[in-house]
């Protein structure tokens, strides 16, 4: 506390001083050639004027007492004082001493001890050194004429047109224009303070060179380093050692700091890091524009924003706009979704984002992954969209097996749901995933494949729904009807929904096909076999009954308005028929060839995608809805022929597998009811 009161009040006063020498030296000024007397190469004394002189040899040594206007020439260095004694190869001086070498260099002190041998200059009380615009204020100051070195043991200031420096103790080498300052060192600019153990500066460029621990503090910036300088003139900084800087809430760290004035550029080099309030960053290298707002991440870019994770080769945002631009396999990584790009680029004040070059976007929660070359978020509606010129698709993993689904466009949207509790007491909110695919799209699992212009997935009730033309195959078994909906559970498909004109056609052999036909049909599925179906309005059905050694006996045609189907382990095991069924059975042999298929048969096998391959290629030309009739054996008579052999007349009807055996054995007689 004293140290720095001391200092107050002494750097107030050297800096009215500085006038009081100003003054003293317009009064007593001279012309430095004119009153050299000493001759070429003699680096002797000289004294050239004095308004009274006395020897005194009764001292030992003798000494020489000048008094009143005092003038000292040795070599180059000009000394003024009120008075001066000269003894041997030693001259004090008191009274407004003024030194003066080459015409730049002056310095001002209340009393002198010099040594001419050593050229050695002790200067005390109200002591000023002045070489340019520089003034250095000190109480003691030791001054080398020969190598213009001053060196001051205690506090000392040293001023020029912007900046003041102080320090306890300190050198100033004149001749290479350098300034050590040590112990408690302040740097008072109009443009930031400084405080230090020690400093070096450069006083005729006004560089500050840091050489230990340093704070700089400028207007609500505080910036901290261990080695670096400060090129006051120009502007520009560079701080190294444990550099980091401080604005308000926002702190930046980094190997290297560079700070550019003019442009307002800082750039943080090695492990650099910031954070604020809401977002923190880190990459190999950092740029931040003070005029712009930019921040520019390069080098294993990771950028957090409160909410979402950005990682990239390189990554661009900007404060005012909120825009962020990521390059080089970008990832963008929430709680809920993740995306990994090539480039993104993201508009915060209008929450949309535009994403480039394999696209990979993944729902954790419900596991689901979309691949796309273009993908567009918009997180005012949670959505994305995903498109390009290749063919986007969808993986999900359902109990180990692959569902991929791909399209020409797709579109993932976030709904949030209120849920009650079991008591309709307590409202929770849950966040739901809804899948949208429209056309062309291309569903294949191991469990079933389907075809459709459009889809619709709710994650809430983890139904599928198919739209414009849908086409469902699973096993030896294809599903048809105007809208399909597929409710998937954790082990596959649980149920399939077939509203609309619905058939569902099974391959028994070669060209022998059982089909059921209705408006609408539901079937169960059990571990990938059918369980339980029920099939409603306008129910028609032809199955063909076979014996015990898979030969065909006949085709059973059925009409009702509602039939029912039951299965024990994949085996048909009953059907019941309500509402005035009727039934016919033929024998093959009598089959005509308008009996073998139900109105509006469509055996769309080519259509069926069978690898990734067939969901990512182009269109084929032949459109979805365009009906493809049974191809038959050309071969064929009349009556099909049999494939199994000669039907025995005694034969029993055998019961059909649904969902797995391409033997399609028929189906046992139903029961009307």
């Amino acid at each position: 506390m004293h140290k720095t009161l001391k200092y107050i009040l002494f750097s107030c006063f050297f800096l009215a001083q500085s006038i009081s020498y100003g003054q003293v030296k317009q009064i007593k000024e001279i012309d430095p050639v004119e009153q050299d007397t000493t001759e070429q190469g003699d680096s002797s004394m000289k004294i050239s004027n004095s308004d009274f002189y006395e020897f005194r040899g009764d001292l030992d040594p003798p000494e020489e007492h000048y008094k009143g206007n005092v003038r000292m020439t040795q070599d180059s260095v000009f000394m003024f004082s009120d008075t001066a004694i000269l003894s041997q190869n030693y001259l004090t001086a008191t009274g407004d001493v003024i030194i003066i070498q080459e015409d730049t260099i002056r310095l001002f002190s209340d009393s002198l001890y010099y040594d001419t041998n050593e050229g050695r200059a002790q200067l005390f009380y109200n002591v000023v050194l002045e070489n340019g615009k520089q003034q250095l204020f000190t109480e003691k100051l030791d001054y080398y004429t020969d190598t213009k070195i001053a060196v001051y043991p205690d506090t000392a200031l040293l001023v020029n047109e912007r900046t003041k420096l102080s320090s306890l103790r300190g050198k100033y080498d004149v001749n290479a224009a350098l300034a050590t300052f040590v112990g408690e060192v302040i740097v008072i600019d109009e443009e930031f303070n400084l405080t230090a153990d020690s400093l070096l500066y450069n006083t005729d460029i006004d560089k500050a060179i840091f050489v230990g621990p340093t704070n700089i503090m400028q207007d609500e910036r505080k910036i901290y380093c261990e080695s670096g300088y400060y090129d006051i003139q120009n502007g520009q900084a560079l701080f190294e050692q444990n550099a980091n800087f401080v604005e308000e809430d926002q702190e930046a760290s980094a190997n290297q700091i560079r700070y550019n004035e003019s442009t307002g550029e800082i750039t943080l080099t090695g492990n650099a890091k910031y954070k604020d309030s809401e977002k923190n960053a880190s990459a190999d290298k950092m740029i931040y524009d003070e005029q712009t707002k930019d921040i520019h991440l390069i080098g294993n870019a990771v950028f957090f924003d409160g909410e979402s994770t950005a990682t990239g080769a390189e990554i661009k945002y900007n404060e005012d706009t909120e825009e962020v631009s990521i390059v080089g396999n970008a990832i963008l990584d929430s709680e809920d979704t993740s995306i990994n790009a090539a480039t993104f680029d993201f508009d915060d004040k209008t929450g949309k984002a535009i994403i480039k070059e394999d696209v990979v976007f993944v729902s954790k929660k419900d596991s689901v992954s979309v691949f796309s070359d273009l993908l567009e978020v918009d997180n005012e509606d949670k959505s994305y969209v995903a498109s390009g010129e290749s063919r986007p698709y969808m993986l999900r993993f359902i109990d180990g097996d692959s569902l991929f689904l791909s399209g020409d466009t797709l579109h993932v949207q976030e709904r949030i749901d209120s849920i009650l509790d079991t008591a309709n007491v307590f409202l929770t909110l849950d966040t739901i995933n809804v899948f949208k695919a429209y056309y062309d799209v291309r569903i294949l699992s191991e469990e079933f494949q389907a075809v459709s212009d459009s889809m619709y997935y709710d994650s809430k009730d983890s139904l599928f729904t198919l739209y414009d033309n849908p086409i469902m195959w699973s096993d030896s078994m294809q599903f048809t009807a105007d809208t399909i909906k597929i409710r998937l559970a954790e082990e596959g498909i649980e149920t399939v929904f077939l509203n609309g004109d619905g058939m569902i056609i099974e391959l028994i052999d070669g060209d022998y096909f059982n089909q059921l036909k209705a408006k609408f049909i539901e079937a169960s599925i059990d571990s990938g076999a059918i369980s339980f179906m029920e099939m409603k309005q306008n129910a028609e059905s032809n199955y063909y009954i076979m014996d015990d050694e898979d030969a065909f006996i006949g085709l059973n045609h059925t009409l009702c308005n509602r039939m029912t189907f039951f299965f024990d382990d994949g085996e048909m095991s009953d059907i019941k028929f309500y509402q005035q069924p009727t039934s016919v059975l033929t024998p093959v042999q009598k089959l005509s060839q308008d009996q073998l298929f139900l109105q509006n048969f469509n055996w769309n096998l080519s259509l069926k995608p069978n690898s990734l391959e067939d969901l990512l290629k182009e269109k084929e030309i032949v459109e979805i809805s365009t009906p493809v009739q049974a191809e038959l054996n050309p071969d064929a008579p009349e009556t099909p022929k049999l494939p199994k052999g000669e039907v025995e007349q005694n034969a029993k009807g055998k019961g059909s597998k649904s969902g797995g055996d391409k033997s399609g054995k028929g189906a046992k007689s139903g029961k009307g009811n």
